[in-house]
């Protein structure tokens, strides 16, 4: 009878209704393993670019620290016979002679050598800072020693900031580097992030889409057109679900 044949239907869409949750059930659990799984890697990745970033600023910052001991070595030097040269005087008190003749060849032995391996250089200096006229049978001699005691103490003033010029350039190409790893390494963190943000919206749309059809099934929203319309649109978002736990990519096909 009608009554008999109403209470079958009920049943039947009552059946319906309850595997349709148990399918969003199931969809909702797939899609929160894939989003799962999509942030374990994220924060996979995100832990090695930040990890090879760290070691090669490290690296950078170790390069950086010798560029800068080698021209702080060269610029001591340099100051020391900057520092000669404006203290020579003309009178002072006597010294003795070989010692200055022992200087001066002291100073040309170091032409073109590594000058802060230079122990002597110093004491070289101190002697030939403080000259005596006396010394010299005139004050022409004295006057062509001094300008070769200046000249050995220019060339070797001017090897020293050559070395310095160059271990500047080397500090400024270190910083250079070191400001290239950090740009890189930010770049690289936020097309990451990037990725990642999509990849879980997708996910997330997936269920939504699901819970949608659910909802269009229950005659939750009276734009549908038939239970069986529906059903093939539910059928569709999770069989997309399947696919994608089957293809592992992490993304709706």
């Amino acid at each position: 009878d009608e009554a008999t044949a109403a209470e079958k239907a009920a049943d039947k869409m009552s059946g319906l209704f309850d595997a349709s949750d148990t399918a969003l059930d199931a969809v909702k659990n797939a899609v929160d393993a894939i989003k799962e799984s999509i942030r374990e890697r994220y924060e996979s990745e995100k832990d090695a670019i930040q990890k090879n970033a760290a070691a090669a600023k490290d690296a950078a910052q170790e390069q950086l620290k010798n560029a800068q001991d080698y021209k702080n070595a060269f610029k001591s030097v340099y100051d020391a016979l900057e520092g000669a040269m404006k203290g020579t005087q003309i009178q002072s008190p006597e010294m003795d002679e070989t010692r200055r003749k022992e200087a001066q060849s002291y100073l040309t032995s170091l032409q073109g050598t590594d000058l802060t391996k230079a122990d002597g250089l110093k004491d070289a200096l101190a002697d030939l800072a403080k000259p005596s006229q006396k010394m010299f049978g005139s004050f022409l001699d004295y006057a062509r020693d001094q300008a070769r005691t200046a000249q050995l103490m220019r060339g070797l003033r001017n090897q020293a900031g050559t070395e310095v010029d160059k271990a500047q350039l080397q500090i400024d190409a270190i910083n250079a580097t070191i400001r290239s790893i950090e740009s890189s390494s930010k770049t690289q963190l936020d097309a990451l992030e990037k990725k990642y943000k999509a990849d879980v919206e997708a996910q997330q749309k997936i269920y939504e889409d699901a819970k949608l059809k659910n909802d269009l099934l229950k005659g939750l929203d009276t734009g549908i057109k038939s239970s069986a319309d529906a059903l093939r649109q539910f059928a569709a978002a999770t069989a997309a679900i399947e696919a994608q736990k089957a293809g592992g990519t992490g993304r709706p096909s």
